[in-house]
């Protein structure tokens, strides 16, 4: 099975689940997404349960600061400066 690098793009829902588990919650995460973060080296096994790395936690704070760009706003009064 060929690894997936933990800089590799995340899904939505792959982001969301992993969102997740950093809040301590991983009752409903697929299956599927556990497996790729695993994989990625983004969360692990530890003695209380499923968490996330240290890689992961610097991935969310990486997707949190970036995750507006490009992105439309969604309240039309929320224009950017050079409007």
């Amino acid at each position: 099975m060929s690894r997936r690098s933990p800089n590799a793009s995340l899904s939505p829902t792959e982001l969301a689940s992993l969102r997740q588990i950093a809040g301590g919650s991983s009752k409903s995460i697929a299956r599927e997404h556990l497996d790729t973060l695993l994989d990625m080296e983004l969360v692990y096994f530890g003695l209380s349960g499923l968490a996330v790395t240290d890689h992961g936690r610097q991935r969310l704070e990486r997707e949190d600061r970036e995750s507006w760009r490009g992105a439309p706003a969604s309240n039309p009064f929320d224009r950017s400066p050079d409007k």
